[in-house]
């Protein structure tokens, strides 16, 4: 107010200059990958992810510096080993934009997600993981999501589950031959941290068995269907809809797009009732971690937080953004 601003600040720096856009399109060539270039111009790589231009000028990066970690390159190879016709780092469904896997005679696709590379940490949003699985569905392709951790920590029921999806069952049991009973959590946990990824539940549990060998467990809280886990290579036909007869209430349950469509819910008698904006995780690299443990005021009271919003605070303690998809939401109406 009274002039003398810049006397009193005269020592010190002055502002960063705005880069052009130009300015940086130039940087972001002289680097190879997004963490490279964050790293060593964060000025240029912040400019354009606020410009909107950020995938613009990564992507050169991609064909520089992509290079299957050996967990994608495990898994690629277990993949072709079932289905020989598995196309490795494929541009020619989604153009500039790489499918890591492509099987064609199944019309399916397999993203393996690292979850760095996939965090807001290099400028990955929230929607980019359900974007590329609604651009592949557009191209006539069902987009099947594994995270790396899922890969390096659970990687039998991962095979287990891909083998179902491309070669099909070991076995197929009709349900008419099978009888449900309730079972104790000393059976029914133990079940599902074999064959479920996301592992046990409380609440009730029951059982559906054949010749005394138990096939599927379900495990209910209250209205919710909390678990459903069938053992790996067995389709047991109409089994889904003979548990929710037997529990005899209403039930919701959640579907997860990342891995499955819902059509089986469907085919058992659910009705799909809403769908969820896409889910999101926190990592520091190694594992995803629910974000409900990173609710803004419990990150607020942790020492060394620093930030306005629940990303920038979980960033400030070495966690960051992975989005997930769309979760589905099904009804089974026994009335």
């Amino acid at each position: 107010r009274n002039g003398w601003l810049e006397e009193a600040c005269a020592h010190m720096p002055a502002p960063p200059r705005l880069l052009s856009k130009d300015e940086v399109l130039a940087s972001a060539k002289l680097f190879s990958g997004r963490t490279e270039w964050k790293d060593g111009h964060g000025a240029a790589w912040a400019q354009a992810q606020k410009g909107g231009y950020l995938e613009d000028a990564c992507a050169h990066m991609i064909r520089l510096a992509h290079r299957p970690s050996e967990q994608e390159q495990g898994l690629f190879d277990f993949v072709v080993a079932l289905c020989p016709d598995a196309i490795q780092s494929d541009r020619s469904v989604l153009g500039r934009k790489q499918l890591d896997i492509l099987i064609p005679s199944k019309r399916i696709a397999i993203e393996f997600n690292g979850l760095i590379w996939h965090s807001s940490k290099v400028g990955t949003g929230r929607e980019y993981h359900q974007a590329k699985s609604d651009a592949a569905a557009a191209a006539g392709y069902r987009l099947i999501h594994i995270w790396s951790d899922e890969w390096i920590e659970k990687q039998d029921i991962i095979k287990a589950y891909l083998r179902m999806q491309l070669v099909g069952p070991d076995r197929v049991i009709g349900a008419r031959k099978c009888s449900i009973v309730a079972i104790t959590p000393e059976v029914a946990l133990p079940f599902h941290r074999m064959f479920h990824l996301q592992g046990g539940r409380g609440g009730e549990h029951f059982g559906l068995y054949h010749a005394g060998e138990l096939l599927a467990v379900a495990t209910v809280q209250g209205c919710e269907l909390a678990r459903w886990t069938v053992r790996f290579g067995t389709v047991v036909v109409g089994a889904l809809s003979k548990m929710m007869k037997h529990i005899g209430r209403r039930i919701i349950s959640y579907c997860d797009t990342a891995k499955h469509s819902g059509a089986g819910y469907l085919a058992a008698g659910f009705k799909q009732i809403a769908i969820a904006a896409p889910s999101y995780y926190y990592t520091e690299g190694n594992k995803r971690f629910n974000r409900v443990g990173f609710q803004k005021h419990k990150l607020l009271a942790k020492p060394g937080a620093v930030g306005n919003t629940e990303a920038e605070l979980a960033a400030s303690l070495g966690f960051y953004q992975v989005g997930g998809c769309r979760q589905l939401k099904f009804e089974f109406n026994n009335a």
